[in-house]
């Protein structure tokens, strides 16, 4: 396994806002109604839930879960996150990552069925 010491974390704000928060999006809008029926998370507090997923991703590092590589040659990972949302409730969040160089970057992210 690659070395997952000092790695930057990289959550793309447009993969929250503009995806996995957007009740509008063609494929995001069933994550945006989990997320906010789930943990209370949605486009006006997203900010807060990238923050409670770097925290946490960089408290259970070593948890990463290689699933092999991209096209190019990139590594991708898995880790489940617990994850407390804004009402107070806690679930399980998958979150996929690729990593390039020293950069670990979100790639797609949910709430897990059996939270």
């Amino acid at each position: 396994m690659a070395s997952l010491n000092n790695l930057t974390i990289e959550i793309p704000e447009a993969k929250i806002f503009r995806y996995a928060l957007n009740e509008q999006h063609p494929s995001g809008k069933h994550k945006a109604f989990v997320f906010e029926s789930v943990l209370g998370f949605n486009s006006s507090n997203g900010d807060k839930l990238i923050e409670k997923i770097k925290a946490a991703v960089l408290q259970n590092v070593d948890r990463l879960t290689e699933k092999g590589r991209t096209p190019d040659g990139s590594l991708r990972y898995e880790l489940i996150l617990e994850i407390e949302g804004e009402n107070g409730r806690v679930a399980k969040v998958l979150t996929a990552w690729q990593k390039i160089g020293s950069t670990l970057r979100l790639v797609t992210i949910h709430v897990c069925k059996n939270r």
